[in-house]
């Protein structure tokens, strides 16, 4: 979300892919799909194959790690 608040509400994906590198220990960052108000981020953690996709016009975000989702917890 810092990327979303420095660009003027909106997502870029240099910005998420950047942002996430500088403020995480995540490797392998990637980010897919991004859209002024979403962005679907793929990275690795603890070797683990993660993604987090976030909706900034619902105010939400779901984690996973490999096919589980770890947040929200289900």
């Amino acid at each position: 979300m810092a990327s979303y608040g420095n660009n003027d509400s909106k997502f870029s994906k240099e910005d998420v892919i950047k942002t996430v590198q500088e403020l995480t220990s995540a490797e392998n960052v990637d980010a897919g799909t991004v859209t002024d108000e979403s962005a679907n981020i793929t990275y690795k953690s603890d070797g683990k194959n993660c993604s987090v996709e976030i909706n900034a016009s619902e105010n939400t975000y779901i984690v996973k790690c490999g096919d589980k989702q770890v947040f929200p917890k289900n």
